[in-house]
């Protein structure tokens, strides 16, 4: 009896270092993963950022024109997005932990970026897109949702580090 006792603890030893090694390999697998994803943001980010500052040159050359200034303010907050989430994915890779903030503030970001272009569409300066101008009604009911939405959003960013700041304080005391 005393075999079939000791035979099992090496079982078990057997399948605990089993089940560490695929562990470990699904976190090497991810922090590829997680490593790849940032350096194609890059990629993504400096290409559109390249490209704002060729649009830059345009706008300068055709000063009086606004909807230029639309573009690369909206191309910028793009970019902005592109940034953010490249840091929530750094911020990943080091801490391997995922935090919901960097994703409410690229929301937040892409409801102004929304807003901006409902604007721009709504006061017609976008006739040059081809893009058919949506209604007063359509645009009023579109800009309160994203009003809605920017709110939502700003007492979620509020929430969430105040619950940071409690969480803190309790570590502490």
């Amino acid at each position: 009896m005393d075999d079939v006792t000791n035979t099992a603890p090496q079982h078990g030893s057997d399948e605990t270092k089993r089940r560490s090694w695929v562990t470990a390999m699904f976190e090497r697998t991810e922090h590829a993963i997680s490593v790849s994803i940032g350096v194609i943001l890059v990629f993504a980010t400096l290409l559109v950022l390249t490209g704002t500052v060729a649009h830059m040159w345009t706008a300068i050359r055709e000063w009086p024109e606004t909807e230029n200034v639309f573009q690369i303010v909206d191309k910028l907050l793009f970019v902005l997005m592109l940034v953010e989430i490249l840091h929530t994915v750094r911020a990943s890779i080091t801490s391997m932990h995922l935090a919901v903030e960097p994703f409410l503030i690229v929301g937040l970001i892409a409801t102004v970026r929304r807003i901006l272009v409902v604007t721009l569409q709504t006061s017609g300066a976008n006739s040059t897109t081809g893009h058919p101008a949506p209604s007063f009604d359509h645009a009023m009911i579109e800009l309160g949702v994203l009003a809605g939405l920017t709110l939502v959003l700003i007492t979620s960013i509020y929430m969430s580090r105040r619950s940071q700041a409690i969480t803190r304080e309790e570590v502490k005391g």
